[in-house]
């Protein structure tokens, strides 16, 4: 399986696939990362993932109670299908949340690589009927047999989209239901521990293996005051909002706040008008600020993750066009792909900006970011322009001069750098 970015002698390929295998109840299942990495030391599983199986497979199997429990169980913060690939495959079905479009591509590639039917995971995504804010369930359960019996989750790094999680499984979980969630001991802080204790009665830890740990959770408590959005207070202008879980959720990041300085520095970087795409466009607060630099210009904005293009609702003007559904992080889904109904990368655009990820939770990798250089390229106009802000120690020059006919540094400080890459 392989997909390669573009074709030519300048070609940079990125898709190197690295088998990964955990086993439950008997059978073995291996899984990919996708998107691919270059990266050797990245893994698609973790000990956490193995962790969770095993229990499932053991103790949660023999519980008293929980296998007599109605319903579907349910799956959350799953990257690659660690979690959801063995149980679609050892039971007939699940239920799987989902974040981001690379997430969803990802879990379907391993289901079909294993050969399960892509009907055993039952996707759902938060607000996906734009319920905002803050109605939690997908279809608000009304019958207990609706509810999860037992869940999985993997605690993620963002504490604020932890708790996100728990307040969605408190009003998913059955009353007598319980929750296995693993972690790398490493990552472990005591702030985990106080807020589970405010969605769950009971609340502990297992016994360590290969360095990762689960935590238990039961007795769903009642939720009296729903998690609020969250408010990043901007001087001189107005308030951003966004969801937890979002990229800088205290501030606007000092590498954003670099790029937009020079924006409006440098007037003539940014067209006045044609087409325009904010790439990772996170709470939107690029794609609403180029929107006043060029009020004539046709303003897009895009993101992997489902939160983030949600939260950009809230504050970018009608005129910006959001899209989460053609994600370049997916699998398979290049930002210049096949003909679809509704992908907006034709006409091409002037200029894209980027301020790209290159952590994946607490992983750097750095495919990520060049994936969206050298896919931008496609979907440029000659003489367009792609602006990147990033670490200066990151050294994208390098990988932009591959693909791009020019590329110079715009503007820098002591730790970023702003790199203008032209078609």
């Amino acid at each position: 399986m392989s997909w390669f970015l573009f074709e030519g002698e300048d070609s940079f390929d990125v898709d190197v696939y690295h088998d990964a295998m955990v086993l439950f109840s008997g059978s073995s299942y291996i899984l990919q990362r996708f998107p691919p990495t270059d990266n050797h030391s990245l893994k698609a599983v973790s000990a956490a993932d193995q962790h969770l199986l095993n229990w499932c497979a053991g103790e949660l199997k023999d519980h008293p109670q929980i296998p007599h429990l109605h319903g579907v169980p349910l799956v959350l913060h799953d990257r690659f299908g660690a979690l959801s690939i063995p149980l679609a495959g050892g039971r007939k079905v699940l239920r799987t949340l989902i974040l981001s479009q690379s997430q969803e591509h990802s879990i379907k590639a391993n289901l079909e690589e294993n050969h399960i039917a892509e009907n055993h995971c039952q996707f759902e995504r938060p607000f996906s009927n734009n319920s905002i804010p803050f109605e939690r369930e997908i279809h608000p359960p009304s019958l207990p047999s609706m509810l999860a019996p037992w869940a999985m989750i993997r605690i993620p790094k963002s504490l604020e989209l932890w708790e996100f999680y728990l307040e969605y499984l408190v009003k998913n979980l059955h009353p007598e239901g319980l929750v296995g969630a693993g972690f790398m001991t490493k990552y472990f802080t005591p702030k985990l521990l106080k807020i589970a204790q405010k969605y769950f009665h009971h609340v502990h830890q297992g016994q360590a293996w290969k360095k990762s740990r689960i935590l238990f959770l039961s007795h769903p408590k009642e939720i009296r005051e729903e998690q609020s959005l969250i408010t990043i207070e901007r001087k001189g202008t107005s308030c951003l909002q966004q969801l937890p879980g979002v990229f800088s959720s205290q501030k606007v990041d000092d590498a954003t706040t670099f790029l937009l300085e020079t924006f409006h520095k440098y007037e003539n970087l940014c067209p006045k008008h044609g087409r325009i795409l904010d790439l990772g466009c996170g709470n939107g607060v690029i794609a609403q600020e180029l929107s006043k630099l060029a009020p004539n210009a046709e303003i897009h904005g895009m993101d992997d993750q489902w939160l983030a293009v949600l939260s950009a609702q809230f504050n970018c003007s009608d005129s910006i066009q959001l899209h989460w559904e053609h994600s370049p992080f997916a699998l398979g889904c290049s930002l210049a792909g096949e003909p679809q109904s509704g992908v907006p990368w034709s006409p091409p655009f002037q200029m894209i900006v980027t301020n790209p990820p290159f952590h994946l939770e607490h992983e750097i990798d750095l495919s990520l970011p060049l994936r969206l250089f050298f896919e931008s390229r496609r979907i440029l106009e000659p003489g367009g322009s792609l602006i990147v802000v990033g670490n200066r120690h990151l050294n994208y020059s390098t990988h932009l001069q591959k693909a791009f006919a020019s590329c110079r540094v715009l503007r820098q400080n002591k730790k970023f750098e702003i790199l203008q890459a032209r078609v």
